[in-house]
């Protein structure tokens, strides 16, 4: 097995799996669900025989300064409780970091939800002192440790820690990854003053996944 199909890729949303896809990595889209993410792991550990394992995708800023499209290599994922944290591979994140000299590092927060609001963003920041928020990392980095394989995160902003998300946009993604149109065409026009909202989002989501594109390729370039 080549270094790229030995990659195991876990995303949350269908958009970013095709990125990673067209490389030639296994991939597997957990909706945006932590649980999911650690069985999907788990799934490419046992039935596809990755022998290293990355989480993939966009995040939530949480300290300041970050815009969309932002890349992020973080150092550890941590936990909401009691300051657990597990560190991903640091040759791999180092060689990671020196093929993008434009990303970020720093520890990343593993929630099973998605953080819409500025107020609660400045207080995960402000209790955890992590940089941004994610709903996969946390349960790919748990199956890493638990099979003793190399884990690293590539994570690209796309809410900033001072932009919110409208209920627009949180109620689209279904369990599979893909993003239902119809309910968020359904809920702007049950609210319709989310629009503006949701259309900052999309263009946030542009720019992030373009980010996310062009990082995708030092995966398997940086695998030590």
């Amino acid at each position: 097995m080549g270094a790229v199909e030995g990659i195991g890729v876990v995303t949350g949303l269908q958009s970013e799996a095709a990125i990673v896809r067209r490389l030639g990595h296994r991939v597997a889209c957990s909706g945006a669900n932590l649980g999911r993410a650690e069985d999907l792991a788990e799934e490419l550990i046992e039935e596809q025989g990755v022998i290293a394992l990355v989480s993939f995708g966009l995040a939530g800023g949480l300290a300041p300064g970050m815009a969309p499209g932002t890349l992020l290599v973080p150092s550890a994922v941590m936990g909401e409780d009691d300051g657990f944290a597990l560190p991903t591979d640091a040759l791999w994140r180092t060689n990671l970091l020196r093929a993008l000299p434009d990303a970020l590092t720093g520890a990343i927060l593993g929630l099973d939800r998605v953080v819409p609001g500025v107020a609660e963003k400045r207080d995960l920041f402000e209790q955890t002192a992590a940089v941004a928020v994610d709903t996969e990392s946390l349960g790919v980095a748990e199956a890493a440790a638990r099979r003793g394989l190399p884990f690293v995160a590539l994570r690209a902003v796309c809410d900033p820690w001072d932009m919110s998300l409208p209920q627009a946009a949180l109620v689209g993604v279904t369990p599979t990854g893909h993003v239902a149109v119809g309910r968020v065409l359904a809920a702007v026009l049950r609210h319709p003053a989310e629009a503006a909202g949701l259309a900052r989002t999309a263009r946030a989501s542009r720019i992030a996944h373009a980010a996310l594109f062009r990082g995708a390729a030092a995966l398997a370039a940086t695998l030590p």
